[in-house]
């Protein structure tokens, strides 16, 4: 004769079976919270990329001729690529913006051309620590000592790219603990894309 209730060993194993299935949904939970803070530091950066670059386009038109040179009716603040106002130093302006990507670091500086030092003076410094758990890091990227520059055109300088003509375009990897990728892709002109290999 069997009695109401379960018995001990029941018990186990309906607790047994609860705990796997605990386990798999935390551990699928945790899989698609570091994935998508993966996507967000893409999107982010990809953000600054398109942004700079659209800034740096906005300029166009003001320019007389050659690639640093300003109109005498434009002022310093108006356009940010222009000569070198002071004769004790030399630089090269390549386009009014320009994004140093830091792997050792793990972040990126954008940069704007300041014609009274002749050097890139940095707006901003992005990293990935904002974005939750999962250790997003950069990778790799194969753009020219680690620089992309934004021109007057709203295109990316020749010089920043690993070969020409005609250039490939700039990647960026961004790597989570899961080893999945996200690279960010940047062409001579148009905007960036991004693509993802989810692990």
């Amino acid at each position: 004769m069997r009695r109401n209730g379960f018995s001990l060993v029941e018990l186990m194993i309906v607790i047994g079976i609860g705990g796997i299935l605990l386990a798999i949904t935390v551990f699928s939970w945790t899989r698609m919270v570091v994935n998508s803070n993966l996507r967000s530091a893409a999107a982010s950066m990809m953000s600054d990329i398109n942004m700079y670059q659209q800034q740096a386009s906005s300029f166009y038109g003001k320019i007389t001729s050659g690639s640093c040179l300003y109109s005498a009716t434009m002022q310093i603040t108006d356009v940010p690529c222009q000569p070198c106002q002071s004769s004790t130093c030399s630089g090269t302006c390549k386009g009014p913006y320009q994004m140093a990507i830091n792997t050792s670091s793990n972040n990126y500086t954008i940069g704007r051309w300041d014609p009274n030092t002749c050097a890139y003076d940095i707006v901003a410094t992005k990293s990935f620590t904002t974005f939750g758990t999962g250790s997003i890091y950069i990778a790799s990227t194969n753009a020219v000592n680690s620089v992309v520059t934004f021109t007057l055109r709203g295109m990316v300088d020749s010089s920043s790219f690993p070969t020409s003509p005609p250039p490939p375009p700039i990647l960026i990897t961004l790597q989570n603990n899961r080893t999945s990728q996200a690279t960010i892709t940047i062409p001579i002109m148009g905007k960036s894309t991004a693509s993802f290999a989810m692990k």
